[in-house]
């Protein structure tokens, strides 16, 4: 299985269109083992160890998050902070917007708006 993960790593890297906007050879060899897996390339001995390693360790979450931090990290540091210096305030004036969305609402339906009391419940995880 290693081999043939190690080739089809090559063939996604390699392949021009398929490495620059699907995801390359990472997502290249997780298509050919489900492939495998439904063509019943693999047998279920092979399928059991390869399901138990990813259920038992999180490895789909640990690969996800390593492939959000590459993209994230092989971006131009200029562009990168500039684009984030654009997006605060949108991100902040969009907090803004929708606390004062879901006040008036509140208030539309006769829920009083008493910021000490609504601060202890949420500081209580709302058990209250």
């Amino acid at each position: 299985m290693f081999v043939m993960g190690a080739i089809f790593g090559e063939i996604g890297k390699r392949l021009p269109i398929f490495n620059k906007y699907i995801g390359g050879a990472p997502v290249m060899i997780f298509l050919v083992a489900a492939y495998f897996v439904y063509a019943g390339i693999f047998t279920q001995k092979e399928i059991d160890a390869i399901s138990n390693v990813m259920d038992k360790s999180n490895f789909l979450n640990l690969f996800i998050a390593v492939l959000i931090t590459g993209a994230i990290l092989s971006v131009n540091r200029k562009l990168l902070l500039k684009s984030l210096l654009g997006y605060i305030p949108t991100i902040l004036a969009g907090i803004v917007g929708a606390s004062l969305f879901g006040i008036v609402i509140g208030l539309c339906f006769g829920i009083p708006v008493d910021p000490y009391h609504d601060a202890v419940r949420s500081a209580d995880y709302g058990r209250w």
